[in-house]
């Protein structure tokens, strides 16, 4: 619509019927389907550095031959203005306004939500397609911050610039041609040196971001077909441009703008819908990838070497039962907790050893002043992964747990398994535990909690 309204300012040609717009769209199309079968590093890329280039030049001059002052303080106004009203304006439904606000509504506030959302899912995954390798920081920047902050600037210079020349050069005549949006923006430039040339570049700005709008989604569609293959023939790439400039000229032909605004309304719906489950999904997927990254290896395999390695691995791949696991309680840890307590008590140091059941144990070395060291140990079921190995007569129903020894401490620490440690070992994990312990003690900054209540409960 409004490269029509542009050809007939700039050349006084006939562009009210629907052949010439159909004609318009089938170029567009042809120049879209040539980008996209170029490839995304030469076509597509170099039309986007072009659009660009048009849209900073436009609006430099505009900025320069405009209001310039009065600009530089609109748009201190404007993104005040923005920034404290966003929340107001973002749940305002004018459920209290006269109904002149409801069309308002209809025709600007939903009807532009519904187009963003509309276009969100191949606009983010063309965005997501050019940004592989940066991170998720820098893609929300370049997408939110970055386009928001262009929109004011772009809105400031071009919106206040019509209003103040509206008020002072044009007496009037822009807001005469208001009810004629496509025609509004060649309207302005007749008030601004160099008329006509900014008028052409405008429709060739137009143009272009129509092309690479079109090129974009031909190509994130042609992604979509082909699940994301690196490759994929270039007739494919030509179908999808041409499939969506048929969508367009039918819409067009069939009930014009009214027509395309009404698909936009209804594709959005569902879209958002879509959205909200991929939110969620994107969370799910945020909260696994911190949870696996920031999994580090068990406290208890700082203690390995390479000595035992074929015992060590038979013993990660076999499924510890309950019994097994009673059994190392009994056989390794209660020892090695009580030739830790016989030393201790050697040195003058009062420690005791004690069997809260037959799952749990814990070495206690009271103090008077702070909470007691415990190191303690239980027996704790867990879910068995699916690919341990399983004995060979074992159903496949079978033991659908598996049983680690987990330490505890008095004050409250998550624990950890040590069901892979030998005797030594776990001497060693309790001197470790132990250092800490009085090292804490002396530290004046931790007094608040090293002499709070202790937590260490076998209940837990």
């Amino acid at each position: 619509m409004q490269i029509s309204a542009g050809l007939h300012t700039v050349a006084g040609w006939d562009t009210g019927g629907n052949a010439f717009r159909v004609g318009l769209v089938a170029l567009v199309v042809i120049l879209a389907g040539l980008s996209a079968a170029s490839g995304l590093d030469k076509g597509v890329r170099r039309l986007s550095e072009l659009n660009l280039l048009l849209a900073f030049l436009l609006l430099a001059f505009v900025a320069i031959a405009g209001p310039t002052t009065f600009l530089l303080r609109a748009l201190s106004d404007n993104i005040g203005q923005y920034l404290s009203s966003l929340v107001d304006l973002s749940f305002r439904t004018y459920a209290y306004a006269p109904p002149r606000d409801e069309g308002w509504f209809g025709g600007w506030t939903i009807l532009y939500w519904a187009w963003w959302v509309s276009w969100s899912p191949f606009v983010g995954m063309f965005i997501a397609r050019i940004s592989r390798g940066r991170t998720i920081r820098q893609f929300v920047i370049g997408v939110l911050l970055v386009p928001t902050a262009f929109n004011l600037v772009w809105m400031t210079v071009f919106g206040n610039s019509a209003i103040w020349l509206d008020a002072h050069d044009a007496a009037g005549a822009l807001a005469q041609t208001a009810t004629n949006v496509d025609a509004l923006l060649f309207r302005f430039f007749d008030f601004l040196p160099l008329s006509q040339l900014l008028s052409i570049v405008a429709i060739l700005l137009i143009a272009v971001f129509f092309v690479t709008s079109a090129d974009s989604g031909a190509f994130v569609i042609d992604q979509i077909a082909t699940r994301g293959a690196a490759r994929s023939p270039v007739w494919q790439r030509l179908f999808w441009a041409a499939l969506l400039g048929v969508t367009a000229a039918v819409l067009l032909v069939a009930g014009g703008l009214g027509a395309l605004q009404a698909m936009t309304l209804m594709a959005a719906l569902p879209v958002a819908i879509i959205m909200l489950a991929l939110c969620y999904g994107l969370w799910r997927g945020l909260a696994a990838d911190r949870a696996h990254y920031s999994q580090d290896v068990a406290p208890a395999t700082s203690f390995w070497t390479g000595q035992h390695w074929r015992h060590r691995l038979t013993h990660i791949l076999r499924q510890t039962t309950e019994a097994d696991a009673r059994q190392f309680v009994a056989d390794t840890v209660m020892p090695a907790l009580r030739k830790v307590a016989d030393e201790l008590r050697a040195g003058g140091v009062d420690a005791h050893v004690q069997r809260d059941s037959d799952d749990a144990v814990r070495l206690t070395v009271p103090t008077a002043e702070q909470r007691d060291f415990v190191y303690g140990v239980r027996v704790t079921a867990k879910t068995a992964p699916a690919f341990l190995m399983r004995e060979a007569a074992e159903p496949q129903s079978a033991r659908p747990h598996v049983y680690g020894i987990i330490t505890f401490f008095e004050d409250g620490r998550l624990g950890y398994d040590i069901e892979y440690l030998r005797g030594d070992e776990v001497i060693a994990d309790v001197l470790r535990q132990y250092e800490r312990y009085v090292s804490l003690a002396a530290d004046r900054r931790t007094h608040l909690l090293s002499r709070a209540p202790g937590h260490a409960t076998e209940s837990e």
